[in-house]
């Protein structure tokens, strides 16, 4: 949903698809809108935390900055990739590659089903599980 709400105002859209082959397969997510796009100049920075676009036309309130940081943090946790493209006056587009499946994931950081993996010291707090 972040990355819905960081992108501007305009029509937005939304496409999903399975790419790669037997031994990479990656979950696709591209979310675009035909809004004010991004200067080429700030691409860069973009995901750096707290960045925000100067002199943004069309924003309808005042971000932080942090939001396209996290997805990109959240993003790579995962073993995937975030790419920008944008054009000014034409819109932006931002596309999620997560790849399948958990061979890629640190085996200490997948739970198994059924079994509690995570307990929290809060007080009067349980073992929550699936």
């Amino acid at each position: 949903m972040w990355l819905l709400g960081d992108l501007g105002p305009g029509n937005r859209r939304t496409s999903e698809t399975l790419a790669g082959n037997r031994a990479d397969i990656r979950a696709i997510l591209t979310v675009s809108d035909s809004g004010v796009g991004i200067p080429a100049p700030e691409l860069p920075h973009i995901f750096e935390r707290f960045h925000r676009v100067r002199g943004a036309k069309g924003r309808t309130y005042e971000a932080t900055g942090i939001g396209l940081r996290l997805i990109q943090e959240l993003v790579k946790l995962h073993g995937g990739t975030v790419h920008v493209e944008s054009r000014l006056g034409e819109g932006s587009a931002f596309r999620v590659s997560l790849p399948l499946g958990s061979a890629h994931l640190p085996a200490d950081r997948i739970g198994v089903a059924g079994k509690a993996n995570q307990t929290s010291t809060a007080p009067g707090a349980g073992i929550f599980t699936w």
